[in-house]
């Protein structure tokens, strides 16, 4: 025994719209990632290319901000130890 299903025009235009708004979409992100290609291949040549140097500033950038938020919160508890003796 066959069933049959049965959709109403209205939607089936519906479908059809958010289908074309899901490939708009994707055509603009297309065109997005697009010119920054464009763009970075424009910019000129980066230079030597050594993943080591670049592994190496990554762990004295994330050193520096370690350092940096050691020194905040001494800081910070220093703060509140000298408000502590003044009361």
């Amino acid at each position: 025994m066959a069933t049959s299903i049965s959709i109403s025009r209205e939607e089936h235009f519906e479908v059809i719209c958010a289908g074309l708004r899901l490939l708009e979409e994707r055509a603009a992100n297309s065109d997005t990632l697009r010119q920054a290609l464009v763009d970075g291949e424009s910019s000129g040549d980066a230079g030597p290319y050594c993943i080591e140097d670049i592994k190496a500033k990554r762990v004295a950038s994330s050193s520096q901000a370690a350092d940096r938020q050691a020194i905040a919160y001494s800081a910070s508890r220093r703060s509140l130890t000298d408000e502590s003796c003044r009361g």
